[in-house]
Protein backbone atom coordinates (compact mmCIF):
# COMPACT_ATOMS: atom_id res chain seq x y z
CA UNK A 1 0.00 0.00 0.00
CA UNK A 2 1.22 3.72 -1.42
CA UNK A 3 1.72 5.95 1.88
CA UNK A 4 2.06 9.71 2.14
CA UNK A 5 1.35 9.84 5.58
CA UNK A 6 4.94 9.71 7.85
CA UNK A 7 4.43 8.55 11.22
CA UNK A 8 5.22 11.88 12.96
CA UNK A 9 1.86 13.49 11.62
CA UNK A 10 -0.06 10.82 13.85
CA UNK A 11 1.86 11.76 16.80
CA UNK A 12 -0.77 12.14 19.62
CA UNK A 13 -3.92 11.96 17.53
CA UNK A 14 -5.91 9.30 18.85
CA UNK A 15 -8.48 7.17 16.71
CA UNK A 16 -11.79 8.46 16.47
CA UNK A 17 -13.33 5.03 17.65
CA UNK A 18 -11.47 2.09 19.45
CA UNK A 19 -11.51 -1.10 17.69
CA UNK A 20 -12.16 0.44 13.35
CA UNK A 21 -8.67 0.29 12.54
CA UNK A 22 -4.72 -0.44 13.48
CA UNK A 23 -2.19 1.89 12.07
CA UNK A 24 1.01 1.04 11.81
CA UNK A 25 4.20 2.90 12.50
CA UNK A 26 4.68 3.42 8.87
CA UNK A 27 1.47 5.23 8.68
CA UNK A 28 0.34 1.83 6.51
CA UNK A 29 -2.49 -0.48 8.35
CA UNK A 30 -5.37 -2.35 8.11
CA UNK A 31 -9.56 -2.04 9.05
CA UNK A 32 -10.48 -4.88 11.91
CA UNK A 33 -13.53 -6.67 11.38
CA UNK A 34 -15.19 -9.99 12.12
CA UNK A 35 -16.50 -12.85 10.52
CA UNK A 36 -18.59 -15.82 11.09
CA UNK A 37 -16.89 -18.77 10.98
CA UNK A 38 -20.17 -20.89 10.33
CA UNK A 39 -22.12 -18.53 7.86
CA UNK A 40 -19.06 -16.90 6.01
CA UNK A 41 -20.65 -13.44 6.77
CA UNK A 42 -17.90 -10.48 7.03
CA UNK A 43 -18.81 -7.56 9.32
CA UNK A 44 -17.10 -4.11 9.32
CA UNK A 45 -17.77 -2.75 11.86
CA UNK A 46 -17.23 -5.66 13.85
CA UNK A 47 -20.45 -7.44 15.20
CA UNK A 48 -21.19 -8.83 18.65
CA UNK A 49 -23.28 -11.71 17.01
CA UNK A 50 -23.68 -12.99 13.62
CA UNK A 51 -26.70 -11.37 11.73
CA UNK A 52 -27.42 -14.60 10.21
CA UNK A 53 -27.12 -17.43 12.89
CA UNK A 54 -27.42 -14.83 15.91
CA UNK A 55 -24.22 -16.85 17.25
CA UNK A 56 -20.84 -15.34 18.96
CA UNK A 57 -19.10 -18.19 19.49
CA UNK A 58 -18.10 -18.38 15.80
CA UNK A 59 -16.72 -14.83 15.14
CA UNK A 60 -13.43 -14.17 14.54
CA UNK A 61 -11.59 -11.24 13.84
CA UNK A 62 -10.06 -10.55 10.84
CA UNK A 63 -7.92 -7.96 9.01
CA UNK A 64 -9.77 -6.40 5.95
CA UNK A 65 -7.76 -6.03 2.66
CA UNK A 66 -6.59 -2.08 2.00
CA UNK A 67 -8.02 -1.91 -1.58
CA UNK A 68 -11.48 -1.65 -3.02
CA UNK A 69 -13.89 -0.30 -5.57
CA UNK A 70 -15.75 3.37 -5.30
CA UNK A 71 -19.66 1.95 -5.35
CA UNK A 72 -20.45 5.80 -4.86
CA UNK A 73 -20.02 8.88 -3.43
CA UNK A 74 -21.21 12.21 -2.62
CA UNK A 75 -20.13 16.25 -1.51
CA UNK A 76 -20.86 17.10 1.99
CA UNK A 77 -21.82 20.73 1.72
CA UNK A 78 -23.80 20.70 5.81
CA UNK A 79 -22.28 18.87 8.56
CA UNK A 80 -22.23 18.58 12.13
CA UNK A 81 -20.77 21.73 14.24
CA UNK A 82 -17.07 21.27 14.23
CA UNK A 83 -16.64 19.87 11.05
CA UNK A 84 -15.15 21.78 7.74
CA UNK A 85 -16.99 21.17 4.33
CA UNK A 86 -17.13 20.51 1.93
CA UNK A 87 -15.64 17.05 2.08
CA UNK A 88 -16.43 13.74 0.32
CA UNK A 89 -17.36 10.52 1.59
CA UNK A 90 -18.44 7.51 -0.34
CA UNK A 91 -19.19 3.68 -0.19
CA UNK A 92 -15.96 1.14 -0.92
CA UNK A 93 -16.43 -2.55 -1.48
CA UNK A 94 -13.98 -4.46 -0.75
CA UNK A 95 -12.95 -6.63 -3.49
CA UNK A 96 -12.28 -10.07 -1.35
CA UNK A 97 -14.94 -10.52 1.20
CA UNK A 98 -17.86 -8.61 0.47
CA UNK A 99 -17.79 -5.96 2.70
CA UNK A 100 -19.19 -2.06 1.97
CA UNK A 101 -17.09 0.43 3.78
CA UNK A 102 -18.53 3.94 4.67
CA UNK A 103 -15.92 6.60 4.49
CA UNK A 104 -14.15 9.70 3.63
CA UNK A 105 -12.50 10.71 0.68
CA UNK A 106 -9.34 12.26 0.12
CA UNK A 107 -6.73 13.33 -2.01
CA UNK A 108 -8.41 14.01 -5.18
CA UNK A 109 -10.72 16.53 -6.45
CA UNK A 110 -14.86 15.25 -7.03
CA UNK A 111 -14.46 15.82 -10.75
CA UNK A 112 -11.66 13.27 -10.50
CA UNK A 113 -13.75 10.58 -9.20
CA UNK A 114 -15.89 8.08 -10.93
CA UNK A 115 -18.07 5.06 -9.73
CA UNK A 116 -16.29 1.99 -10.23
CA UNK A 117 -12.38 3.13 -9.97
CA UNK A 118 -9.93 1.85 -7.83
CA UNK A 119 -9.69 2.81 -4.04
CA UNK A 120 -6.84 2.57 -1.49
CA UNK A 121 -6.90 2.73 2.44
CA UNK A 122 -4.94 5.74 4.07
CA UNK A 123 -5.18 7.34 7.16
CA UNK A 124 -5.43 10.78 8.64
CA UNK A 125 -6.69 13.39 10.96
CA UNK A 126 -10.17 14.08 10.84
CA UNK A 127 -10.58 17.67 9.37
CA UNK A 128 -12.60 19.05 12.34
CA UNK A 129 -12.64 21.83 14.90
CA UNK A 130 -11.41 21.32 18.55
CA UNK A 131 -14.38 21.88 20.83
CA UNK A 132 -12.01 23.21 23.50
CA UNK A 133 -7.94 23.38 24.08
CA UNK A 134 -8.04 19.80 25.64
CA UNK A 135 -9.50 17.64 22.82
CA UNK A 136 -6.93 15.45 21.08
CA UNK A 137 -6.88 15.58 17.47
CA UNK A 138 -8.56 12.20 15.93
CA UNK A 139 -7.02 10.24 13.70
CA UNK A 140 -9.58 7.88 10.62
CA UNK A 141 -9.58 5.88 8.05
CA UNK A 142 -9.78 7.53 4.38
CA UNK A 143 -9.66 6.40 1.00
CA UNK A 144 -7.88 8.05 -2.24
CA UNK A 145 -7.88 7.13 -5.55
CA UNK A 146 -4.57 4.38 -6.32
CA UNK A 147 -4.41 5.26 -9.90
CA UNK A 148 -4.60 1.46 -10.63
CA UNK A 149 -7.09 0.46 -13.76
CA UNK A 150 -10.01 -1.64 -12.19
CA UNK A 151 -13.06 -4.06 -13.76
CA UNK A 152 -16.17 -3.96 -11.92
CA UNK A 153 -16.63 -7.81 -12.36
CA UNK A 154 -17.57 -9.29 -8.80
CA UNK A 155 -19.23 -6.21 -7.59
CA UNK A 156 -22.86 -6.00 -7.29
Amino acid sequence: MKTENPCNEFKGAVPFRQGLFTVNPDGSGYLEGNRCQRCGITFFPGREFCIECYQRSYLEDVRLETTGVLYTFTTVYRAAPGFKTPYMVGYIDLEKNGVRVFAPITGCREEDLEIGIRMELVFGRMDKTPQDDNERQQLTYQFRPSGEPCGREGFA
